[in-house]
């Protein structure tokens, strides 16, 4: 479960220092298409991120419920 955290944290970290980079880096000329290609990619993050954790935790919870169940039998 670790590892997959570890996996998970390193991809936000990316996203986010990506985020910043691109936001500050934007240029006032620039097309309304680059920063919505930039927002896009924000909003796909805040979803995209949450949603794989709660998939890491619930794999492991019942992985871990199924365990003794299966030690009983």
């Amino acid at each position: 479960m670790r590892l997959a955290y570890r996996f998970g944290m390193a991809g936000v970290i990316v996203w986010l220092a990506w985020l910043l980079y691109a936001l500050n880096t934007i240029p006032s000329e620039l097309a309304d298409g680059e920063i919505g290609l930039i927002m896009l990619v924000g909003a796909a993050g805040l979803v995209l991120f949450p949603l794989y954790f709660i998939v890491v935790w619930l794999v492991y919870y019942v992985r871990e419920r199924r365990q003794p169940q299966e030690k009983r039998s």
